[in-house]
């Protein structure tokens, strides 16, 4: 937008850059810039707040140049302003938001809402989302972020300056949405009856169930059958690594209520290195390491589906 003409007004950033604009888009976008061009001027007029070239008055202002492009990009219509809107970082989101507000650019504020849900930035800096979300009242962007924060295996790992605009309450309803998850998923570790056995036979009942001193018992269950719509929960032995996965799944979900906890490096190669060990010809056979990859991503898939049944309470 700068260097546009004809224009009837000069907005200029904090850097002192100046962008060339119309007050009837501004009036029409903000009520203040409406009262501020109503308002009586002076006789008589400083140097520096009109431009010499075209004698148009110019309006200093305390954002910087990427803040008012932004704003005015979101309050001129798409052939005045020859750029799309597009944040590239939080921060960038959060100074736009904070204009807008204080100019009480109502259609522009909502559209700047919608970056809450913007996939990079969710990715990149999911909490400071939340915050943000939380700070404006949108309840579908806090949601979404609350959920994205569980990609990270701690949730505060490091200060982050979005938190200081929202109250403790917000902060403890993030905390306690992430020890419900918690508590969910872990029960997917501790309980095995919602593993059907007959779809990884190579990992339970092994031949060598009542000599091999390296075995256990845990209950599944079995295919749905017309007397058990539901499948029969039945014990079953199965072998002492998968239940050392199971449990070290189950601390690792404790503190990292995600699908990525269980697909972590160090606990899935010390299940295949267990695998490797294994002197039971049978469970060889079956190809074990290959049975418990698949095992291991359909127990991810259910974490996920047990995550999104959970949701966050907020207070608005």
């Amino acid at each position: 937008m700068q260097n546009q003409h004809p224009a009837d007004v000069i907005l200029r950033s904090s850097e002192k850059e100046s962008f060339y604009s119309w007050k009837i888009f501004l009036s029409m976008s903000s009520p203040v810039f409406s009262d501020m061009f109503t308002l009586p001027q002076p006789d008589t007029v400083n140097e520096e707040d009109v431009c010499d070239d075209e004698q148009v008055p110019v309006i200093d202002l305390e954002e910087d140049s990427r803040t008012l492009g932004h704003i005015l990009s979101l309050c001129h219509p798409p052939s005045c302003v020859g750029t799309r809107f597009q944040l590239n970082s939080l921060p960038e989101l959060r100074n736009v938001l904070d204009a807008t507000e204080k100019y009480d650019m109502g259609n522009a504020l909502r559209m700047a809402l919608e970056e809450l849900s913007n996939p990079s930035l969710l990715r990149d800096d999911s909490l400071g989302i939340y915050a943000l979300a939380c700070q404006h009242a949108c309840h579908e962007a806090a949601r979404l972020a609350a959920k994205h924060t569980l990609t990270l295996p701690c949730l505060v790992p490091q200060y982050v300056p979005a938190l200081e605009r929202i109250h403790a309450g917000h902060l403890c309803r993030l905390f306690l949405y992430r020890e419900a998850c918690a508590t969910a998923v872990c029960s997917l570790a501790a309980d095995h009856t919602w593993v059907v056995y007959t779809q990884y036979t190579s990992l339970f009942r092994c031949d060598q169930s009542e000599t091999d001193d390296k075995l256990e018992w845990t209950a599944v269950r079995n295919p749905p059958s017309r007397k058990y719509p539901d499948g029969r929960v039945e014990h079953v032995s199965v072998h002492k690594w998968w239940m050392e996965y199971m449990k070290r799944s189950e601390y690792a979900l404790q503190r990292w209520p995600h699908s990525d906890a269980v697909k972590d490096d160090r606990l899935v190669d010390d299940a295949l290195h267990a695998i490797s060990t294994l002197k039971c010809e049978g469970c060889q056979a079956f190809q074990v390491s290959q049975t418990f990859q698949s095992f291991m991503r359909i127990f991810a898939e259910k974490i996920d589906r047990c995550i999104a049944e959970v949701e966050i309470v907020l207070g608005f």
